[in-house]
């Protein structure tokens, strides 16, 4: 309807689910449960499921395996027939549109610019919430992660009421596509850097401070290469 205000208020209610989601999370939930692991490791024993429970799973396992393939082959069988359902006739003449696959380099562009500066980024800050103890690491966490739970709508409608305008004027540009992107998906590589940094003990850290190596020099030289799964995730 191209009412950005109206847009903004359906936004807001949006919002709204996901601030009490997380304050239950963060301020009700956190440390009401505790479990004791011992300290000795031992194998793991194999536990016979019942017979029924098995096959109720693997039927639910399979029907949704079949409703994922089944919907990624549609796509792709939508690509060689004229109209699907109602023409089914091989053809090319989908692939030869200029414009589908300026579309495709396109997306292929954001795609790889907004991966590579989102995995950077959940890099140094995973590294700045864990090993420096920056004052609020906390809150940037939770910034990071709010745009996992905020509709990608809301992500998208902020952004253009925010960069609409001079002195930063973003809209009609690939960059606030970009911005929209990591900001959705910034949380996803966040917790990843993280797990991976609670598994690396700090010691090889200290080991490099000890050689003289300053905190930027060590997280270049020893922290990235030992996040590499991280990143790349």
């Amino acid at each position: 309807q191209h009412n950005m205000e109206m847009a903004a208020v359906l936004a807001t209610f949006l919002v709204m689910p996901t601030m009490v989601i997380f304050f239950i999370q963060n301020y009700l939930l956190t440390d009401k449960a505790r479990t004791t692991i011992g300290s000795q490791s031992g194998g793991t024993a194999k536990i016979k499921m019942n017979p029924l429970m098995k096959g109720i799973f693997t039927t639910c396992s399979i029907i949704g395996a079949l409703a994922i393939v089944s919907a990624f082959g549609v796509v792709f069988w939508s690509a060689f027939v004229i109209i699907p359902g109602v023409n089914n006739t091989f053809t090319l003449a989908h692939f030869s549109t200029r414009t589908g696959w300026s579309a495709l380099v396109t997306s292929l562009k954001i795609a790889s610019s907004a991966a590579l500066l989102v995995a950077f980024m959940a890099v140094v800050q995973a590294y700045l919430n864990i090993r420096l103890k920056v004052p609020g690491s906390k809150l940037m966490e939770y910034i990071a992660l709010f745009g996992m739970g905020v509709p990608g709508t809301v992500i998208g409608i902020g952004y253009i009421l925010t960069f609409n305008q001079q002195p930063i004027k973003l809209t009609g540009t690939m960059f606030i596509i970009i911005m929209a992107i990591m900001c959705q998906y910034l949380g996803v590589s966040l917790e990843a850097g993280i797990s991976k940094l609670h598994q690396i003990g700090p010691s090889m850290e200290e080991a490099s401070w000890d050689m003289g190596a300053s905190k930027a020099m060590t997280f270049v030289r020893v922290v990235l290469p030992l996040m590499g799964s991280s990143f790349l995730y």
